[in-house]
């Protein structure tokens, strides 16, 4: 099951708290892709059909099924690295990169 840190639990509220609507919540999803695998994306959203949805301390997050099983044990971690903020994906595996 995909787990969020802390700090990223924090910061995704904040972008959920804008929207201030029921059912709203952060949907992970694949955004194109490329040697590696699929690129991830976020937005903040309410569930499609199929998504599968889990709560993590209030937050409503939603996961494409055709990504979920990509995301089994990984953490969504925000980070500063090099002066820079933004989240992190820990613990996927890539295979196959050229």
């Amino acid at each position: 099951m995909l787990k969020v840190s802390e700090s990223a639990l924090n910061e995704l509220k904040k972008f959920v708290g804008k929207e201030n609507s029921e059912g709203m919540g952060i949907r992970i999803f694949a955004s194109g892709g490329g040697c590696c695998g699929p690129a991830f994306a976020l937005d903040v959203a309410r569930g499609q059909e199929n998504d599968i949805q889990i709560e993590q301390n209030g937050l409503n997050i939603y996961i494409d099924p055709a990504i979920a099983d990509i995301l089994d044990n990984v953490t969504i971690d925000f980070v500063n690295e090099g002066g820079e903020n933004f989240f992190k994906l820990i613990g996927l595996q890539q295979k196959g990169c050229c």
